[in-house]
């Protein structure tokens, strides 16, 4: 779905009263941001020739 900034601006305007720029700059800065963790994995250790290094995981 291809939308422009006019049709995103009606959206936020309607579904959540944001009507400019300042109280979108607002609503952002209030916002706790977004945990990207959902879709990330945890990384095994390895070391420098490939082997696996330890069974802990690092992200």
């Amino acid at each position: 779905m291809v939308m422009d900034a006019a049709k995103l601006r009606e959206i936020l305007k309607t579904q959540y009263g944001i009507k400019d720029d300042n109280e979108f700059d607002a609503a952002v800065e209030k916002s706790s941001g977004v945990n990207l963790g959902l879709f990330t994995v945890p990384l095994v250790e390895r070391s420098r020739n490939g082997h696996k290094k330890t069974e802990t995981a690092i992200a």
